[in-house]
């Protein structure tokens, strides 16, 4: 089973071989300096374009690309998260309100994600979270 059907199973509540195992929160470059000087090389930093799936693989971790595409229109409302407690949307017409702010331009998934990681998704190598 390669990772992205192992983690679109596990998501599904499938069968599978074993857990993905991922960090879900990017280190900081205050966490990765050190492990340089402990012998992580160079070439796996956080700055380069696939550093982060680099590190991954380093500690044996399940690779994944993480990516963030903007996609709310300019028109979309300041002030929605008023406080940590409520949130922009307690309804469906609280959705249906602000959808129309939202996802305003349809990405072009082959040109938005590098090449690299496009062929190793086809291959089933890396998972993608957005």
């Amino acid at each position: 089973m390669n990772i992205r059907d192992r983690f679109r199973a596990a998501l599904r509540g499938e069968r599978v071989d074993r857990l993905p195992r991922f960090e879900w929160a990017i280190w900081w470059q205050q966490t990765i300096d050190p492990w340089h000087a402990e012998g992580l090389p160079l070439e796996r930093s956080a700055w380069n374009d696939y550093g982060i799936v680099a590190i991954m693989e380093w500690f044996g971790l399940d690779p994944a690309w993480q990516a963030r595409p903007e996609s709310n229109a300019p028109s979309l409302p300041s002030g929605l998260f008023p406080d940590h407690l409520h949130g922009p949307v307690g309804d469906m017409a609280d959705y249906e309100a602000l959808r129309p702010h939202l996802f305003h331009r349809e990405l072009n998934w082959d040109t938005y994600l590098p090449p690299e990681i496009l062929r190793r998704h086809e291959r089933g190598d890396i998972a993608l979270w957005f």
